[in-house]
């Protein structure tokens, strides 16, 4: 599959010229979040059933390159479409996994809890009982991004006997949502906290009977994904670095000159060996799982190294605006950082791991 590169380019352009909205006033990129989709860039698997996750991964580096804000709420898309796909519902698929795809139906990812909660980082947040069709669900999920209302998003639930997910509904009336905007980037993710009182999920909406082995299930995919988050800022870096040494090149040479092509290796080797999983995003290998976090982390520490090296080398006045390139791409980096699994979760699963 390719994407049409005049439709690609356009896109981007006009994403461009919101980017300072979006980072500075954190107005959230709704519309063009959709008029990506034509592009599919939400297409994880292809007309002939192969895992497209390559292409995504691709085109979702384009974004970050120019927003990151923008590729994040992509990703959420990519992610809550990831679980369906991996769901055994028949009726979630055949009702909401078409319209998410094709941009029709926003949706957020939800599982950052589940993630930190199996790596023993912090408590399962949603609780349920069982009750006629389905369950009564009560609690709070700190933070779930790409969503308001009228979006979906999937959560891990704990029950008596386990966990199940489920495919929550944001227009439910026992749902209240929380808007928060005092990040210092990010701001346009539409993050919100959620809160769950008396909540009826309908057994027709679970993801998942069994959350613990869902999530182990689509966890190498679910990371895997966010790689076009760290490629796209590490690109953008890169650029701007060599725009800086082109326009100043009797300063900065002799110091950034030989970094650039330094950062483009180290950029090279984050795929290195992955493509076997583009096509097949499972494993139950640990090996092979370590593999895929250490290039997510890796891709993590050296989005960093090149955010930081850019904002020096943009020099005081041009990097040290609060709308420069240099200056979003470092805060950029440290969501890249942070976002679930965050650098110490995934130091954490790499040493313990076994």
């Amino acid at each position: 599959m390719s994407y049409n590169n005049l439709n690609l380019d356009n896109l981007l352009a006009k994403l461009e010229k919101q980017v300072s909205d979006i980072d500075i006033k954190g107005i959230y990129p709704e519309e063009i979040i959709r008029e990506f989709a034509k592009l599919d860039a939400y297409k994880l698997i292809d007309e002939n059933g192969v895992f497209n996750f390559e292409y995504v991964i691709n085109l979702q580096s384009h974004v970050a390159s120019v927003c990151l804000n923008t590729a994040f709420c992509m990703w959420c898309q990519s992610a809550c479409i990831w679980y369906l796909i991996n769901s055994e519902n028949s009726y979630l698929k055949e009702n909401f996994l078409k319209d998410i795809i094709d941009g029709k139906v926003l949706a957020g990812t939800g599982l950052s809890n589940a993630m930190k909660a199996f790596a023993n980082f912090e408590e399962v947040k949603l609780k349920a009982v069982k009750t006629d069709g389905g369950y009564i669900v009560n609690g709070s999920l700190p933070f779930v991004s790409n969503v308001q209302k009228g979006h979906y998003f999937g959560a891990l639930i704990q029950i008596d006997n386990g966990y199940i997910v489920g495919f929550m509904d944001t227009n439910n009336e026992a749902m209240s949502i929380q808007n928060i905007d005092n990040f210092f980037a990010l701001n346009g993710s539409a993050t919100v906290k959620t809160t769950f009182k008396d909540y009826f999920l309908e057994e027709k909406f679970l993801i998942s009977d069994n959350g613990q082995q869902f999530i182990e299930k689509i966890r190498p995919g679910f990371i895997l994904l966010q790689l076009a988050m760290a490629l796209g800022n590490i690109d953008a870096c890169i650029d701007i670095i060599k725009k800086e040494v082109k326009r100043k090149e009797y300063l900065n040479n002799a110091i950034f000159g030989d970094k650039v092509s330094l950062f483009e290796k180290k950029k090279e080797e984050l795929y290195f060996g992955l493509d076997k999983y583009f096509t097949k995003p499972y494993t139950n290998q640990v090996k092979e799982l370590k593999e895929i976090l250490k290039a997510r982390l890796e891709g993590a520490l050296l989005s960093q190294e090149v955010s930081n090296e850019a904002l020096l080398c943009s020099g005081g006045s041009r990097g040290y605006f609060e709308k420069s390139n240099a200056f979003r791409k470092l805060k950029e980096s440290y969501f890249v950082a942070v976002v679930t699994p965050s650098i110490k979760h995934l130091k954490i699963l790499l040493s313990t791991l076994k």
